[in-house]
């Protein structure tokens, strides 16, 4: 994990600096455009271009999860712990109720079930950053000789997205004993280090999308500066999975049989985990400003910026659930507690918008 994030930043970094030279290479070189109603590619036929660009993707998300055990649980963690609150509710979800005052191994109990750990929910604005490339064709000047254009656009960007975790509870790593007590009965459930649960959210690494609309060119400082409104696709792909990790002994708050210093010796891990990927289309409203720079023979060049605002039309919830079951352990060869249920309900849920900022570089070719 800390190595991938590490390879990011060096390539955002990287970009930044390549962005930051080309800005200086177009704007020391080449010719001045000026008055570009007289320059014939401005005035007659189709501008193909490509560009460069930097971006930053903005998302509000939230997640929350919920766990229970369908007749008993960690029954040696202090009963207060278990008590606590009520778990979110997600949709098709059953309310676990708060543990009781029971105290001991495990057992079955009729009115169940019961919460696990503790719930968790939260929401955050996810910001994302990603070099682009965008591909465009303006049409020839409409209804008169400097008058506006349409233009088609298509790009792809590879983002660079943090791996975000928003919901959380405990301290979800890997199951680890007391370094000094690797023997279950030396030690407390409380003892146990690396448990909890959490949500975790990346979108993939490519975005795809296309814009139309209607470049209209005004004249600024003797140069050509376009203001173009369009209206954009926007698509991307999320994984998101949700984890658990807990684990159960069967001490009596640290009394076994009367004896204060012991604890019971039995053990059961419970790890439970699911994920999904899905796919995200968006739509809306964009705008564009874009200011000639320079040209070279047939080839020219000028820099824009441009923002959009996406509304998310696909499904935005995502729900995720796993189990697993237990059977009855007190025999020969079990782990010593009785069969039980455990489930956790994990969820994930897009805001409706997106916010896109771009800055860059685009390369236009107005033929001989």
């Amino acid at each position: 994990m800390y190595l991938r994030v590490k390879v990011r930043r060096v390539v955002c970094r990287a970009a930044a600096v390549f962005a930051l030279l080309l800005l200086a290479g177009v704007s020391s070189a080449g010719e001045v455009y000026i008055d570009q109603s007289s320059q014939p590619g401005w005035t007659d036929g189709w501008v193909p271009s490509f560009a460069v660009s930097g971006t930053f993707y903005a998302q509000q998300q939230a997640s929350a999860l919920e766990s229970e055990c369908q007749f008993g649980g960690p029954l040696a963690e202090p009963v207060a712990r278990c008590s606590q609150g009520e778990a979110p509710t997600l949709v098709g979800s059953i309310q676990p109720k708060p543990r009781d005052a029971r105290l001991g191994v495990p057992t079955l109990h009729a009115g169940g079930p019961f919460v696990l750990r503790d719930p968790a929910a939260a929401s955050d604005l996810t910001v994302w950053p990603a070099l682009g490339l965008n591909f465009q064709l303006m049409s020839p000047n409409l209804l008169y000789r400097r008058g506006p254009r349409l233009f088609f656009g298509a790009e792809i960007t590879a983002t660079f997205p943090p791996q975000r975790s928003i919901a959380n509870e405990g301290a979800l790593s890997m199951l680890e004993f007391p370094r000094d007590a690797p023997d279950p009965s030396t030690f407390p459930a409380q003892g146990f280090s690396g448990l909890g649960a959490n949500v975790l959210s990346e979108p993939r690494t490519f975005h795809y999308g296309a814009q139309v609309g209607v470049a209209i060119p005004f004249s600024f400082l003797n140069r050509t500066l376009r203001i173009k409104p369009s209206f954009a696709w926007l698509h991307y792909q999320i994984d998101v999975k949700g984890n658990l990790l807990t684990a159960i002994k069967d001490d009596v708050n640290g009394v076994t049989f009367g004896i204060l210093s012991s604890f019971g010796p039995n053990l059961r891990t419970i790890d439970l985990t699911a994920s999904e990927t899905r796919d995200v289309d968006a739509v809306g409203p964009g705008l564009e400003i874009e200011l000639d720079s320079i040209r070279s023979g047939p080839f020219g060049a000028s820099m824009f910026t441009s923002v959009h605002i996406y509304r998310v039309v696909t499904d935005r919830k995502i729900r995720l659930t796993d189990e697993v079951s237990f059977p009855d352990g007190t025999g020969s060869g079990g782990d010593g507690l009785l069969a039980d249920t455990y489930r956790a309900r994990w969820s994930h849920d897009l805001d409706p918008w997106i916010y896109r900022l771009r800055v860059g570089i685009r390369f236009h070719y107005f033929g001989d």
